[in-house]
């Protein structure tokens, strides 16, 4: 039912209980007062009458006073939710009415204006979008924006050109599975960093592409916060570095590598045993400090020359390295002259054991143009502590 039949029912109900009232009222006042005529009755019919027709008409003015701007308002009210903000109450009255009315319009001209000027802000920042990825195309990096409001990132499509697959959709880009052993704790460290402190970060890190083949990938990233310091977003970019990491490895392996045995250098091998002697731990361990000489090689070199004495070194260099263990570390000092340093070895007798084993992979002789020559090693050993 609509709210202006309402209104009329409900003034028309007040209008007859009145009369009723009246009527009964003047019905019993006759009674008590002892007079009762015909003339009487029918001017109270009368009465009740014209009472009854000024409730109708008061009913419809009151209604149509009423009830026609509450239905306009209405009106108004059901085009604005389909999405018409252009409507207004056009309502001039000075009453309550009118007041509703210029708040109203008040309101929807604000709300307009402020979501005319969120659609101009929203194509800013669609350009500007735009923009962003059009540069992470035409780049070699890949860039990426992720928000930790709604936990979306915005990703450039060149992931996909590099890795070979898609990225997770979540800010920590990649799965865990494709992420190298070696370097997941700096994976979770540098992501852990990016969500909870702002600033800036960066990382290196292998990632395994499609085809199995771990690249390895320089992480740069700022992570943002608002004006209430609470961190909002990380923006960065993942970069491809596995040629730099390579040609670097390739030059640390040639300025660490002794090119005539590809043993460590004298250089290198200082740097790493001295690393190991200078660990600041309570428990130190057990270590073996290995010297080893090869006999009367300046003969040999004197004899056959020095290509052939290095061809003998390179051997010698083989055999010794394949008497140890990965964690030790074999090394040429200089000349003719080795040095093994093993590692926190299980006992003494394992050390004296491998020396025995060098003794006897280099203590051979071999015939060079016609020509005998024989290969024999001189060992010193020291134990630390």
């Amino acid at each position: 039912m609509k709210i202006q039949n309402r209104i009329f029912l409900s003034l028309a109900a007040f209008g007859v209980t009145v009369s009723l009232l009246f009527t009964v009222s003047a019905a019993y006042f006759m009674k008590y007062a002892g007079f009762y005529a015909n003339y009487l009755v029918d001017a109270l019919i009368l009465i009740n009458i014209v009472v009854l027709i000024l409730v109708i008409l008061m009913s419809i003015i009151l209604t149509r006073s009423f009830a026609g701007p509450l239905n306009d308002f209405l009106r108004i009210l059901r085009i604005i939710t389909k999405g018409n903000l252009d409507e207004r109450f056009n309502y001039n009255g000075k009453d309550e009415f009118g007041e509703i009315a210029r708040g109203f319009n008040f309101l929807m001209n604000s709300l307009k204006q402020n979501i005319d000027e969120l659609h101009e802000q929203y194509d800013e920042i669609k350009n500007f979008s735009q923009r962003y990825l059009l540069v992470a195309e035409y780049s070699s990096a890949i860039i990426f924006d992720c928000s930790y409001k709604t936990e979306e990132i915005i990703i450039s499509e060149n992931f996909q050109k590099l890795f070979g697959y898609l990225p997770n959709n979540k800010c920590s880009i990649f799965d865990r599975f494709n992420v190298h052993k070696d370097d997941f704790s700096t994976y979770e460290r540098l992501f852990s960093d990016m969500k909870y402190k702002p600033g800036n970060h960066s990382g290196e890190i292998r990632i395994k592409n499609a085809e199995g083949i771990y690249l390895w990938c320089l992480i740069e990233a700022t992570t943002l916060v608002d004006e209430n310091a609470a961190i909002i977003r990380t923006i960065g970019k993942i970069t491809d570095i596995t040629v730099q990491k390579e040609q670097y490895q390739d030059l640390v392996y040639h300025t660490q590598i002794d090119l005539a045995t590809r043993l460590y250098n004298k250089v290198s091998g200082e740097e790493m045993i001295n690393r190991v002697l200078l660990q600041d731990r309570e428990d130190k361990p057990l270590c073996a400090l290995l010297a080893i000489d090869i006999d009367n090689f300046k003969d040999i070199n004197d004899k056959f020359g020095h290509l052939f004495g290095d061809a003998v070194l390179s051997e010698c260099a083989t055999k010794l390295k394949s008497v140890f263990r990965t964690s030790d570390i074999v090394c040429r000092f200089g000349g003719d002259e080795f040095v093994v340093f093993i590692i926190n070895p299980p006992t003494e007798e394992f050390v004296i054991k491998r020396v025995q084993e060098v003794n006897n992979i280099l203590d051979y002789r071999k015939v060079y143009n016609d020509e005998e020559y024989k290969v024999s090693v001189s060992i010193g050993i020291s134990f630390y502590p």
